[in-house]
């Protein structure tokens, strides 16, 4: 026993010593441990928002706990759109995020349906690239279509008709392969191209062929200056002696008028002063009192016929001049000579746009073989030169437009029709009818219960045609027509509201009808909304009536809004506006902060249809006085099954 505890009390070496001091520091920090924790139990039970911290080393921290913050909403990126596009892409493949988080394909039917959309949109030139490349190699096999349809995610009946599309091209391309033949087949791209109704080229927000109207008031043409030449070959040139340069025949002529003016006075202040010194007193009565005229002195020979002494004077540049504008000359070599066919519709299309002035005309065709002289001869000889140039021609007396067009008031009928018209249900599009004159029972505007507008084929004085207003209060309320019927004014059939147009210069009391066309609405933020996302939150005060802004985004058509509202619905949230039976209005990814706007029973805003220049616009008004830094709201109509919960509040 006593030599059991004599080994015990040696002291511990090597590697004993080492086991026995780790197994020591183990029990102390758990020991260290177990203190810390009940400690810090203690100390949360004292005052639950509190918790402690403690360093190594030091005594502990009191530290408070930060209040919970809530989550920013989520953002989906989008593009800002001043007015209403057609959609660049439709028919795509549209994707949603579930309950967890997981980003899932969408359709209809929980399968993409493959379709013709797919070979539609920005990505069309690439797929076109792709099946010329691939049937070009291996052919039109119902394999290789087969293969093509399953890559592409289309059907077979959509990449056939596609290919024989790009064959008709590649046809026509070939056939107008050099300069074009003929003027027609120049301007019909950018004649096609070109939108009536937004004055621009390339529109992105109508589509189709523009209708033309059938009866245009012809301009009234002024002539060009007579002293100023357009070339060489001006029909104004006069052919000088060899080795002198051409001069201008006003220029002669004035100076052969100068020179001969010069020559009379002369002759007569000699004639008078070798009067006076044979006379003597008798000058004196001469000028006091003037003799007959039959005692009155006859001029001198040369005198008495001063045209004959101008055109002497002239030098016989007055042959010249007969050369230079009889038909004969210029006129029947016109005639003689053939100009191709470009030349020639050109002169044709000269003719219509300036009218009978050799100078501008030769000017367009930019021809030699159709000189200003031979334009000239040839307008003289059918008759068609303008009046200030020697011409007696249809132009001499242009028609003046009447100040009153009398027209038969069926306008009536159209009235009748959009007000039996549903309040509920969305108003057909416009489109211009191509009726020529005035329109019957026929027309596609009275069948659609719409005006016809000044983009019609029909003439001003149709029956149909939207007169527009002349009011001198404002245009603020229904006793205006245009207001009346849910059209903006429109400056060219106004005329008092044409003024407001000039910024500042009103003439007058300003028209209120026109905020959409001119942009005069509030400035609106968005921002965290206090019912749901984001909100759109006014920066300036509005009165009632005011507009805010307008509603803009692509414009889709109804089948393509049912497949795209179904994949919002998913995400609880919807940016479809219906504008009309053809078009709704999706600001998804491209429109502007109004798209912000929530939703609510009692809102402070309404939205509005309105006509603008024929287009369907929507704007949002003040329902009320507005202070700034409001958040705004519209009622969008849901339906009390389908609405989501946030609308219920």
């Amino acid at each position: 026993m006593q030599k059991d505890a004599a080994q015990l009390a040696q002291p511990l070496e090597g590697e004993a010593l080492r086991r026995a001091v780790f197994r020591k520091i183990a029990s102390l920090r758990k020991i260290y441990a177990e203190k810390q924790r009940h400690e810090a139990q203690q100390i949360l039970a004292r005052n639950k928002e509190k918790s402690a911290v403690w360093l190594r080393g030091q005594a502990d921290v009191d530290a408070y706990v930060l209040p919970k913050a809530k989550t920013v909403p989520p953002y989906k990126a989008w593009i800002y759109l001043m007015r209403n596009e057609l959609a660049a892409e439709t028919g795509r493949r549209m994707f949603y995020t579930d309950k967890t988080g997981e980003t899932i394909p969408a359709s209809d039917s929980e399968e993409e349906l493959p379709g013709n959309m797919v070979m539609d949109g920005i990505h069309r030139q690439q797929q076109d690239h792709v099946l010329q490349g691939v049937v070009q190699e291996f052919g039109k096999k119902h394999t290789v279509l087969l293969i093509l349809a399953d890559k592409l995610d289309t059907i077979i009946a959509t990449l056939e008709t596609r290919l024989q599309e790009l064959a008709e091209d590649e046809k026509g391309a070939g056939s107008q392969s050099g300069r074009q033949a003929s003027l027609s087949s120049s301007l019909q791209p950018m004649d096609g191209a070109f939108c009536r109704r937004c004055c621009t080229f390339s529109c992105l927000a109508h589509h189709g062929s523009q209708v033309k109207p059938q009866h245009i008031q012809p301009a009234a043409h002024a002539a060009t200056d007579g002293s100023s030449l357009c070339g060489l070959h001006c029909w104004r040139q006069v052919a000088s002696p060899a080795g002198l340069p051409a001069v201008s025949l006003f220029k002669q002529l004035a100076q052969r008028a100068g020179q001969l003016a010069s020559t009379v006075r002369d002759r007569i202040v000699d004639r008078e002063a070798a009067l006076g010194h044979g006379a003597g007193s008798a000058q004196k009565r001469t000028n006091d009192q003037d003799p007959p005229p039959a005692k009155r002195a006859r001029p001198s020979e040369s005198s008495q016929d001063p045209l004959k002494d101008f055109r002497s004077a002239a030098g016989g540049h007055s042959d010249g001049v007969a050369a230079a504008q009889s038909p004969g000359s210029d006129g029947a070599a016109s005639k003689r000579c053939s100009w191709p066919g470009l030349e020639e519709e050109m002169y044709q299309k000269g003719l219509a746009t300036f009218g009978g002035d050799p100078c501008r005309i030769a000017r367009l065709i930019g021809s030699p073989s159709a000189s200003c002289q031979k334009v000239h001869g040839r307008l003289k000889a059918e008759g068609l030169l303008l009046p200030a140039l020697g011409g007696a021609g249809p132009q001499s007396a242009p028609p003046r437009k009447p100040a009153f067009i009398p027209r038969k008031r069926n306008d009536s009928k159209v009235a009748s029709a959009r007000l039996a018209h549903p309040s509920t249900q969305p108003w057909p599009g416009y489109e211009p009818c191509q009726c020529a004159g005035s329109c019957g029972k026929d027309c596609s505007c009275l069948a659609s219960k719409n005006f016809c507008e000044k983009f019609c084929g029909c003439d001003a004085a149709c029956a149909f045609r939207f007169q527009g207003c002349v009011c001198q209060s404002g245009c603020r309320t229904k006793a205006c027509p245009c207001y009346a019927a849910g059209h903006e004014c429109d400056p060219d059939i106004c005329q008092a509201c044409a003024p407001t147009c000039e910024q500042g210069q009103h003439g007058g009391r300003p028209c209120h009808n026109m905020r959409l066309r001119l942009r005069q609405h509030k400035r609106v933020a968005m921002g965290l909304s206090r019912v749901a996302g984001w909100g759109a939150f006014l920066q300036e005060d509005a009165k009632k009536g005011e507009l805010l802004g307008e509603y803009t985004g692509e414009l889709i058509d109804q089948a393509e809004a049912d497949r795209r509202g179904k994949v919002y619905d998913r995400d609880d949230n919807s940016y479809l506006f219906n504008l009309n039976k053809e078009w709704v209005i999706d600001a998804r990814q491209r429109g502007n902060k109004l798209r912000f706007a929530n939703h609510n029973v009692d809102p402070n805003s309404y939205a509005e249809i309105l006509m603008v220049d024929g287009d369907h616009r929507v704007g949002i008004f003040a329902r009320r006085d507005i202070p700034a830094g409001a958040e705004l709201f519209y009622d969008y109509r849901y339906d009390t099954m389908h609405a989501p919960q946030w609308a219920h509040k």
